[in-house]
């Protein structure tokens, strides 16, 4: 069953008077050190039956050390204005998630099943106008 995919469509509207950032952009690493976006990366995790998809930005967990740590790039979203993005997921889905410990990732061949998807897009608030 080549080519299978499991795709989804979010809209982030702001309804406040502040502009808010979405931690929407991720980027992979080019060979040569260059970051490049790529709107069709999101980072996945296999929880027990929930799989968890997200853009967003994560802590580096206090056991972990890392040269530089990941932060996406931010999409402006002014007071009033809607994004809308459609992501698609190759089947079987790849975990991909910065600062998973080999532990907590599945085994090479394991198949797991999952029962439910969440969607997490972090953002934050503009603290006034000219922060």
């Amino acid at each position: 069953m080549k080519g299978l995919r499991l795709t989804f469509r979010y809209r982030a509207r702001n309804t406040g008077s502040r502009d808010v950032y979405l931690f929407n952009r991720l980027f992979v690493e080019e060979p040569s050190g260059a970051r490049r976006i790529d709107p069709t990366r999101v980072y996945v995790v296999a929880e027990g039956s929930v799989l968890r998809v997200s853009k967003q930005m994560f802590v580096v967990p206090e056991n972990v050390e890392v040269e530089q740590p990941e932060v996406p790039y931010l999409s402006r979203l002014a007071a009033g204005e809607t994004f809308e993005e459609e992501i698609t997921l190759a089947l079987p889905v790849r975990e991909s998630y910065p600062y998973l410990s080999p532990p907590a990732a599945a085994s090479k061949g394991e198949k797991r099943t999952c029962e439910q998807l969440v969607f997490t897009l972090g953002y934050f608030h503009a603290k006034g106008p000219g922060w």
